[in-house]
């Protein structure tokens, strides 16, 4: 369990870590995984989480903020502006436009996107969601492995003084 990482603001006794830091050549890389919560459920607080984590982080900081509104990333990236070195958000599986430094220097985008089947939704066999989207009732989704696959990403460099010095989305499709 020590290397599985998921949101930290979950309850106490959810198995894994919320933050996890690792050292490679004397260089220490932190990564935080935080969840929204506006519709997401119940979680505590992820600014005040992002906080305590931050009196104990070390190298540079990078937080995944796994979240459905876009409104409640934005605001969180410029919570961690100057503190966490790149923010970015997850779960809306749709890459956006948005990737900046804020005015601090953290690097922030609102959805990093997804890996998965392109003509899909959210990586699953389209028949299950909108079959569910039109009755109502509860349909297990099953992946979908045909067709043209979808690698979204965000690369970034970082110098010794922990700040982004450049940066660039990524997204591909290969297959058939």
């Amino acid at each position: 369990m020590d290397r599985l990482i998921r949101p930290a603001n979950m309850p106490e006794g959810v198995p894994g870590k919320g933050s996890i830091t690792i050292e490679k050549n004397g260089e220490k890389f932190t990564c935080v995984n935080l969840i929204g919560r506006v519709f997401m459920g119940l979680s505590d607080c992820p600014f005040r989480k992002f906080d305590s984590i931050m009196e104990e982080a070390e190298g540079f900081v990078f937080v995944d903020f796994h979240a459905e509104a876009t409104s409640e990333k934005a605001a969180f990236g410029f919570y961690a502006d100057g503190r966490a070195g790149a923010v970015t958000g997850t779960h809306t599986h749709v890459q956006t436009n948005d990737e900046r430094l804020l005015p601090k220097g953290t690097l922030y985008l609102t959805d990093t996107g997804m890996c998965g089947a392109q003509n899909s939704v959210i990586g699953m066999e389209k028949y299950a969601p909108i079959e569910r989207f039109l009755t109502g009732m509860p349909r297990k989704f099953e992946v979908e492995k045909r067709g043209k696959i979808l690698f979204n990403a965000l690369f970034f460099e970082y110098g010794s003084d922990l700040k982004v010095t450049s940066f660039s989305k990524v997204c591909m499709t290969s297959g058939d």
